[in-house]
C-alpha cells in the first residue's frame, strides 16, 4: 500500500492540485493507496487568526470571506462553487458564536 500526503504549497492552487493528482496517477500502479490532502498554504494560519479575532469580538466575516476568495479558483475549476459558498456561510456562523 502506498500513502500520499499533500498539503500547504503542494495544493496551494489549481495547478499544484493537478500536479498532485498527476503524481498519484503516475505512481499508484493498481496498488491500494491512501491519499491525504490537508489545508492549502496559509489556510490553517488564517483560520487560527479568525478564531483569535472572534475571541476578541472582531470582524470574523472578513476572514470567512478571505477563506472563500482563497479557494474560489479551485471551486470554479472543479464545479463546486455552490458548496464553497455554503462552507463560507457556515464558517461565518460558527465564528460568530
Amino acid at each position: 500500500m502506498k500513502v500520499y500526503k499533500f498539503g500547504g504549497t503542494s495544493v496551494a492552487d489549481v495547478v499544484r492540485m493537478e500536479n498532485a493528482a498527476e503524481i498519484i496517477q503516475k505512481n499508484i500502479g493498481g496498488e491500494p493507496a491512501i491519499v491525504v490532502v490537508s489545508a492549502t498554504a496559509g489556510t490553517t494560519d488564517m483560520l487560527f487568526e479568525a478564531v483569535s479575532e472572534a475571541q476578541c469580538g472582531g470582524d470574523v466575516a472578513a476572514y470567512a470571506d478571505r477563506f472563500g476568495e482563497r479557494h474560489l479558483e479551485m471551486a470554479q475549476k472543479y464545479g463546486c462553487e455552490t458548496e464553497l459558498k455554503e462552507v463560507v456561510k457556515e464558517l461565518k456562523r460558527d465564528l460568530s458564536y
